[in-house]
């Protein structure tokens, strides 16, 4: 073979591998600002439907389930009715799912929230302006599981199958060290 084609070749092995070691950086939790461990921070953002505003820090006691999307994200369609479900398994539990769009659009949201017929609670941040400045957001989605204590238990980035048994087992179990007691009427 000439060295033209070898050279072709290995240009193109090289790159496929950056590529692929890129894609990987960008996916792993270590590409956040913040980082398992750490305090969440806290974001004041308005709830969709203007019915007040997002705290992070007034959820404390509970375990908190922070999840950025946007509308037109295939991972965030997929991902949409397994938050759902998650959300209507253990909310009474203790755990509480935010999901935080990043959307520009507030019809694109609501018809989101409508086709997927959401009630776990959603606060906008258009545009992502707010998640990126304070949680290094930039790429959707984006997750964070929050312990009872508010430190970030895992960061999750890509899609997640939140229904799986890995996801549920480590929910239930900082929904147990919570020590959450839910009020029975």
């Amino acid at each position: 073979m000439k060295t033209s084609h070898w050279l072709g070749l290995a240009t193109a092995i090289l790159v496929t591998l950056g590529l692929i070691v890129g894609y990987e950086y960008a996916r792993a939790p270590e590409a956040t600002l913040v980082k398992a461990g750490d305090l969440a921070p806290d974001m004041r953002l308005p709830f969709a439907g203007g019915d007040g505003t997002l705290a992070i820090s007034r959820y404390r006691g509970r375990v908190l389930l922070i999840a950025m999307f946007m509308s037109g994200c295939k991972h965030c369609e997929r991902d949409a009715p397994k938050l759902e479900r998650l959300h209507r398994a253990y909310f009474k539990r203790g755990l509480v799912v935010i999901g935080i769009s990043v959307d520009r659009d507030r019809a694109a949201l609501e018809d989101f929230i409508q086709r997927h017929e959401l009630t776990f609670y959603i606060a906008e941040d258009f545009g992502g302006k707010t998640v990126k400045d304070v949680y290094g957001s930039w790429r959707m989605p984006e997750a964070y599981l929050i312990d009872a204590e508010g430190r970030v238990d895992s960061v999750y980035l890509g899609g997640v199958d939140w229904v799986s048994p890995r996801i549920r087992t480590r929910v239930e179990e900082l929904l147990e060290r919570s020590g959450f007691e839910p009020k029975i009427p």
